[in-house]
């Protein structure tokens, strides 16, 4: 190691007085008082590193041993390719430090030196665990405990003894059981799966991770799309001598194997969407219980995967523990890291755009994993893993004004804005890629039609688009290679498209045409979800355009009430300010007009005008208020008695009947944008209609069963109506070619005529 530096030779620290050359690397002994002796007299000349020599990485089961048994060289000599060798961070021990009396300096710089290896050993190996029984104990014995399972008893009118079972079990059925073996076999195998489906992962933002590890307690929170973002993610920290995770896992995915496997690799399993009290109480005792040892622990804040793209509202069940357990003090900080994860093409892409079409999701079962092989024989492109900069807990509550001491969180609303920046947070920092970009243009098209040359320069553009708008914002991820590698001049990738599956290509005359046919919009609309966020702000402003108005008027007020659930958008003023930076940004590049009192674009045909963007959105919201429009009594309204008992309409007969009209609508020529009727998309709609308080949406037993529409929603439906019909003029002007649109066809009407 020393010849590698260019070091010219080693001494032993006692030497230093003697020689004091500075091209020598000297090493001491931690447990030889005389050399920590020597270290302290040339303390203000020497800086000390702790040299970390783990036989192995993955969980550990015991405290660390400073004295190695003759066992240990052994194993360390004999299986020196599994090896972690690190150096420390050099610090001075007692930088100023007056204190003459050697032994209590002695022991003071063996504590540091211990602490450091214990800091270092956290990062590779993690926080010790203690054994099951050891964890049961802890978790379900105490004062509160007893209190809280008594109410339970109370409530259930279950006794006390056969809950206590039943939490034993529970806590079993849940906990994880991370082995080192498990590591040493998984890495090599997943490395060997992940190396046929991929043609590059790339990770980003690793370095920054080493020190929030070895100081904190850690959380990582990442996106969801696909059941292999856990694996991915594990297994890139472990390469990275980083120890994974603990993993909160659905309990779908418990089934044998499977579930062995997983709880084998750091998973535990938790029950979704379910009233399950007693199960409920032991996942916060296990979660809490995590957070005070120190251990590493990681969740999908969405959920469940998301059908549709987005980045979906924050679920606070999960999070709320987490912040609960820093109120109570049992960390001084916990810190959260947002991962984001952009595949050029996601496995699960054709199950999803299926799943939107109505038919139920499909059961994880072992006959699954069996028929999961086929997934190998092909290739999807690359897979970019962005690691953010952590965020501190403490600094975020310190930020809003508030001290931790004796409050509620969950009452002042802290975790659910907590919950927003960390969603925001991992949105914001997913990398671009081409096959999104492709299918976003794709989309845009009026018809799901570009020839070759139009979708080349259509992508190009959005890349460029996306470029200067990360410059403005300061927030820009970098390109997935497959884009990257487009935007240079390999014009020829977007044949990669045709691999999906997604994009159909034809003949006709002398152009080649891609377009995406009907039964794979949903899917498209996936991909195209996935970087809507880009360009969402400078579509808002497109959408302004059409309807004539300002940032400032009442449209855009309208506008963001109507779409700040879903889109996870800041508070209005926040908003509309950012939209007048955008705005500033615009003018400055020559795409928006100067001096208006309204927004206005220099040109509708130029590449940075693009409402269309929303209009799958906008239509999406239209045909949900109009078909519960007519499902309000305004009796009471009017001064009338209401019914007594106000109508509930079956939730899953609605979203069902919703798809089925929306085909009649197309085919009519009511509706356009046929991927607005994907149940995700429908899903979203409801759910924020729901935070609105214009309907609510009854359970039972943790389905949704029922709606039950609360207030009149003809305004906003002629909103949403005046909206589309602006984005619908614009769109027929573009296939009329007499604008010179992006979108007019080269080749005839014959061509958009054949993708109707």
């Amino acid at each position: 190691m020393a010849h590698r530096a260019g070091v010219s030779s080693i001494e032993r620290v006692k030497d230093f007085a003697a020689k004091g050359r500075p091209d020598v690397l000297r090493w001491m002994h931690m447990h030889d008082r005389s050399d920590l002796t020597d270290s302290l007299k040339a303390r203000d000349k020497l800086l000390l590193s702790t040299l970390n020599i783990f036989q192995v990485r993955g969980p550990l089961r015991s405290p660390p041993q400073h004295k190695p048994s003759l066992f240990s060289l052994l194993t360390t000599l004999l299986a020196r390719r599994y090896l972690v060798v690190m150096f420390g961070a050099p610090f001075n021990p007692f930088p100023g430090d007056s204190c003459k009396d050697i032994p209590v300096r002695q022991d003071r710089l063996l504590r540091l030196i211990k602490v450091d290896f214990s800091r270092n050993l956290k990062m590779v190996r993690g926080t010790p665990l203690q054994s099951l029984e050891q964890q049961e104990n802890a978790i379900l014995s105490g004062p509160e405990f007893e209190r809280e399972i008594k109410v339970i008893s109370e409530r259930t009118k279950q006794s006390l003894p056969s809950l206590k079972r039943r939490a034993s079990k529970s806590f079993y059925d849940m906990a994880a059981n991370p082995r080192r073996a498990a590591f040493i076999v998984a890495s090599p195998l997943v490395g060997f799966i992940l190396r046929r489906l991929f043609s590059e992962v790339k990770p980003s933002g690793l370095d920054q991770l080493a020190p929030a590890v070895k100081e904190h307690t850690v959380v990582f929170v990442p996106m969801h799309r696909s059941h292999l973002d856990y694996i991915l993610v594990s297994w890139i920290l472990y390469r990275g001598n980083l120890n994974p995770p603990l993993i909160a896992a659905g309990v779908n995915l418990s089934f044998w194997p499977f579930g062995y496997i997983i709880r084998n690799l750091g998973g535990y399993f938790i029950k979704r969407n379910a009233r399950d009290r007693l199960h409920a109480l032991i996942l916060k005792r296990y979660v809490t219980y995590l957070v005070k040892r120190g251990h590493s622990q990681e969740f999908f804040i969405e959920g469940g995967r998301s059908r549709s793209g987005k980045m979906l509202p924050p679920k606070l069940g999960l999070l709320g523990i987490f912040c609960d357990a820093f109120t109570k003090g049992l960390r001084k900080d916990i810190l959260f890291v947002p991962v984001s994860i952009a595949y050029e093409n996601v496995i699960e892409g054709h199950v999803f755009g299926d799943e939107n079409t109505g038919r139920g999701k499909r059961k994880e079962s072992l006959l699954s994993l069996i028929k999961a092989r086929k997934f190998l024989l092909k290739k999807y492109g690359d897979v970019v893993v962005n690691f953010g900069k952590p965020i501190s807990l403490k600094g975020f509550v310190n930020g809003a004004g508030n001290s931790r001491e004796n409050q509620n969180m969950l009452e002042r609303g802290i975790v659910h804005e907590f919950g927003l920046e960390l969603t925001r947070k991992i949105r914001d920092q997913v990398s671009p890629s081409l096959t999104s970009l492709a299918l976003t243009a794709l989309s845009m098209a009026p018809r799901y039609a570009l020839t070759s040359g139009q979708l080349v320069r259509r992508v190009r553009e959005l890349g460029a688009m996306t470029r200067d708008l990360g410059r403005y914002s300061q927030n820009m991820p970098a390109f997935t290679p497959a884009l990257e590698s487009f935007m240079e001049g390999r014009d020829f990738l977007v044949q990669d498209l045709l691999r999906g599956g997604i994009v159909v290509l034809e003949r006709l005359a002398t152009e080649d045409v891609y377009y995406i046919p009907g039964s794979r919009r949903f899917t498209a609309d996936f991909y195209r979800n996935s970087v809507y966020h880009f360009f969402f702000p400078i579509s808002i402003l497109g959408v302004l355009d059409l309807l004539e108005a300002s940032i400032s008027s009442e449209e855009m007020r309208q506008l963001h009430q109507l779409l700040a659930h879903e889109h996870l958008l800041p508070k209005k003023e926040v908003f509309m300010q950012q939209l007048r930076d955008l705005a500033t940004f615009l003018e400055k590049r020559g795409d928006l007009k100067t001096a208006r009192s309204r927004v206005e674009f220099v040109s509708r045909s130029g590449p940075a005008f693009i409402p269309q963007l929303l209009w799958a959105t906008i239509q999406g919201y239209q045909w949900v208020y109009s078909q519960l429009s007519g499902k309000y009594d305004a009796r009471s309204e009017n001064g009338a008695q209401p019914k007594s008992n106000p109508e509930q309409i079956d939730y899953e007969q609605f979203l069902s009947q919703a798809q089925s009209d929306f085909r009649t609508a197309i085919h009519l020529g009511l509706m356009h944008r046929s991927e607005a009727a994907a149940r995700s998309s429908l899903v979203a709609v409801l759910d924020s209609l729901a935070d609105r308080q214009e309907i609510s949406i009854e359970e039972n037993k943790g389905q949704r069963s029922s709606i039950v529409v609360k207030c009149d929603l003809k305004e906003p439906l002629f909103f949403l109506e005046r909206i589309s019909t602006a984005i619908l003029r614009h769109q027929t002007g573009s296939l009329g070619g007499s604008n010179g649109g992006i979108y007019t066809s080269q080749v005839g009407s014959a061509a958009i005529d054949l993708f109707r």
